[in-house]
């Protein structure tokens, strides 16, 4: 019932959709690595440095989990919750902002171990999965609700 009823809140969907790509890069990047100087990213190699592979990793990944969560509660208070046109550009840019630099970073993380293709395609290719499946839940979960209907004209036929 309660995951039920959280699942109909946009934003947990958004959060459980990125937090998705954070754990997608933790595991490959944890069933991969076996040298601390084959992490690209100087954050992650530095907790890595101080805790070890392992500890280092969990605790990157449950910081960026923590600032993730943050960021998607302070939108959450900071958006009208209207259905407008205003509203409508607002959750476009910001969903295309958490696919280009959250969703699709951590896919290039991901992938990175096993998917010879450039970072530019793998970037892109991580922010499509990401958009396609926020608009996926938008149209099928809140048709009647969602900032989606905000940009169709209603007509009404006698």
């Amino acid at each position: 019932m309660i995951v039920k009823q959280a699942m109909k809140n946009i934003w947990t969907i958004r959060f459980v959709l990125l937090l998705s790509f954070v754990l997608f890069d933790f595991l490959t990047t944890l069933a991969s690595i076996s040298d601390i100087n084959q992490e690209g990213n100087l954050l992650a190699k530095a907790a890595m440095n101080a805790f070890g592979i392992h500890l280092g990793l969990a605790l990157f990944s449950l910081y960026v989990s923590s600032f993730l969560l943050l960021i998607i509660l302070s939108c959450r208070g900071l958006l009208p919750n209207q259905k407008n046109k205003l509203t409508f550009t607002l959750f476009v840019v910001l969903d295309f902002g958490f696919g280009w630099f959250i969703a699709g970073s951590h896919f290039v993380g991901g992938t990175s171990w096993f998917l010879n293709a450039s970072p530019l395609l793998r970037q892109v290719l991580g922010f499509t999965v990401y958009f396609s499946l926020v608009l996926w839940f938008e149209t099928k979960l809140y048709r009647k609700t969602s900032w989606l209907s905000a940009s169709k004209k209603r007509t009404v036929h006698c």
